[in-house]
């Protein structure tokens, strides 16, 4: 029993496929993880910089007098 080339085709493109596939995967995997170590760095220095603000006591003071022309939005 010889294989027909059609069979031949469709093996060597399931072959590749599979190969492409595990490539594509630790490819995922490595870029995956630069990106959680990059959203973790970004992530700490956000909260390094709320924290600083929020020890200097100039973050979030409201004067009591405002213009009539000024609304304030409190988060």
């Amino acid at each position: 029993m010889e294989p027909t080339i059609a069979e031949l085709f469709d093996y060597v493109n399931n072959e590749h496929c599979k190969a492409t596939k595990k490539n594509d995967r630790a490819k995922l995997n490595a870029t995956a993880l630069e990106l959680v170590t990059q959203e973790q760095s970004a992530t700490g220095t956000v909260q390094w910089q709320v924290d600083s603000l929020w020890k200097s006591g100039t973050y979030g003071h409201t004067p009591k007098d405002k213009p009539h022309d000024t609304i304030r939005i409190f988060v």
